[in-house]
C-alpha cells in the first residue's frame, strides 16, 4: 500500500520527534535509577531481610525475621507501620519532615512514657546531628544522648556521642562526651548500601564512600577500639558483600542484593 504525501509527512515527524526526546533525555535517555537493595542476610543468619519501592523509588516495604513494616507518604510526614507474621498490625510511627522533604523527629509515646528523636542536616541532605530524649512518668527516669557528626566536603571526619542529663520536661541540662569515634574511607568507591539508608531517603544521608575503619574512643581516653570494613562489588561495582572486624569478636559477613 502507498502511503500518501501527508502521512509520510506526519511519520517523519514523529521520528524527529523521538530523536530529539532522545537527545534531551527522553525515555530511552534517561538518567540511571540508584542502587537499591533488596535483600539483605548476613553469615549468622541472624538478619534475612527484603525490601520493595514504589514508583517513585521510595521504599514501600521491608519484610524481615518476624514481620513487616509498611511505609506511606504525604508531603508533610512519613508512616511507618508495624506488622506480625500473621499479618495482624501492632503499631505505627510518624515522622514529621521538614521543608526539604527529610525527616525533622519522631514522636513515640505509649502511656506516660515519651521517646523523641531530633534530626539535623547540611545544605546536601547529609546529616549532621541526631538527638534522643527519654522522658518517663512512671518512673521518673530521664535520660538522652545526641550524636554530633563533623564534615568536611560532605564526608564526616569524626562523630561524638553526648550522654545528656535530661529534666522532667525534655529539656537538656548538661551534655558528657561518652564516645568519639574517627572515620576513614576506601574514597575510590561508591556507597551503595547506604544509598540512603536501605531505601529510606527522607533520613537523609550519612556517607559518601564505603568506610574502611571507625576508630572508637571513649569518654577522654586517648586510644581506643577500631573496627575495619573490608568489601567485595558487582559488575556494576555495588557492595554485594561486607565484612565487619570488630576487635575481640569473630568477623560478621553481610550479603547484600540490588534490584
Amino acid at each position: 500500500m502507498k502511503l500518501s504525501c501527508t502521512c509520510s509527512l506526519f511519520i517523519g515527524a514523529l521520528l524527529l520527534f523521538a530523536e530529539a526526546c532522545k537527545k534531551n533525555g527522553g525515555p530511552d535517555n534517561a538518567p540511571a535509577k540508584e542502587p537499591r537493595i533488596t535483600a539483605f542476610s548476613d553469615n549468622y543468619q541472624s538478619s534475612n531481610e527484603s525490601y520493595a519501592y514504589d514508583n517513585n523509588d521510595r521504599l514501600l516495604s521491608y519484610k524481615y525475621d518476624s514481620g513487616t513494616v509498611r511505609y506511606t507518604y504525604s508531603d508533610t510526614a512519613v508512616r511507618e507501620d508495624y506488622y506480625n507474621n500473621a499479618g495482624v498490625f501492632s503499631g505505627s510511627d510518624h515522622y514529621k519532615l521538614n521543608s526539604r522533604g527529610l525527616a525533622a523527629s519522631i514522636d513515640l509515646i505509649n502511656g506516660l512514657i515519651r521517646q523523641t528523636y531530633n534530626y539535623e542536616y547540611n545544605a546536601d541532605g547529609y546529616i549532621t546531628k541526631r538527638k534522643y530524649v527519654y522522658v518517663s512518668g512512671y518512673t521518673k527516669w530521664y535520660f538522652g544522648w545526641e550524636s554530633r557528626y563533623y564534615r568536611t566536603n560532605n564526608v564526616v571526619d569524626s562523630m561524638d556521642f553526648i550522654n545528656n542529663t535530661i529534666d522532667s520536661l525534655g529539656n537538656t541540662l548538661q551534655g558528657t562526651l561518652g564516645e568519639r569515634d574517627y572515620f576513614s574511607f576506601y574514597t575510590d568507591k561508591k556507597m551503595t548500601i547506604d544509598n540512603p539508608n536501605f531505601g529510606q531517603a527522607f533520613m537523609g544521608r550519612f556517607y559518601t564512600s564505603p568506610l574502611k575503619t571507625v576508630v572508637r574512643v571513649f569518654g577522654t581516653n586517648n586510644s581506643g577500639d577500631t573496627t575495619r570494613y573490608s568489601y567485595m562489588y558487582d559488575a556494576k561495582q555495588n557492595i554485594v558483600q561486607q565484612v565487619v572486624d570488630d576487635p575481640g569478636q569473630p568477623p560478621t559477613t553481610y550479603y547484600y542484593k540490588y534490584r
